[in-house]
């Protein structure tokens, strides 16, 4: 089991680059305890450091989000995400060689 910690968006924000996320008012935050730092520390929701990396449960992206934009919400428990081979869907390209050579697909 993981315990996420739910927080809510108080203010918009756009990133500023490719690691930081945008916010909307209310947008739902999900920040997982284990990815916040590798020495494993606990996030305590009620002091948040500058930057907090989470998922916005409204569109799915993942970055960093302002500390201070956010406001703790709760806590959820779920089961640890498995891990799942996966497999691309498999695909068919019918190809016929024209008697000039070239390639074309049916």
């Amino acid at each position: 089991m993981e315990t996420v910690l739910v927080f809510k968006a108080q203010h918009a924000y756009r990133g500023q680059n490719h690691s930081e996320a945008s916010l909307e008012v209310n947008d739902v935050i999900h920040v997982n305890q284990i990815n916040q730092n590798p020495q494993q520390q606990i996030l305590n929701p009620e002091n948040l450091p500058d930057q907090v990396y989470g998922t916005n449960t409204r569109n799915g992206f993942s970055g960093y989000f302002p500390g201070c934009f956010l406001c703790y919400a709760g806590n959820i428990i779920r089961p640890k995400a498995a891990l799942r081979k996966m497999t691309p869907p498999a695909t068919k390209h019918d190809v016929s060689i024209t008697s000039s050579g070239d390639s074309q697909e049916m």
